[in-house]
């Protein structure tokens, strides 16, 4: 394995360790959106922060390798 792929790796296996010990999103209504690039360890930890959606708080994701076009205006109020 190369040194990206374990450290994505490794990356991934602590985020979510940390959102399993966090149980519950606290969130308790609202919207969440993500932005993120098509990278397979970003996936798993976006799936895991989507377990936050329902009970008034809606989920959307939006995985490309399009991001940083897409993040300056999304990001303009």
């Amino acid at each position: 394995m190369g040194m990206m792929t374990r450290l994505a790796a490794a990356s991934a296996v602590a985020l979510l360790a940390a959102g399993a010990a966090q149980a519950g999103c606290g969130i308790k209504g609202g919207r969440i959106n993500v932005l993120a690039n098509d990278f397979p360890a970003l996936r798993a930890v976006v799936d895991e922060a989507a377990k936050c959606a329902g009970d008034g708080v809606t989920f959307a994701r939006n995985h490309t390798a399009k991001h940083r076009e897409i993040s300056v205006p999304a990001l303009t109020a």
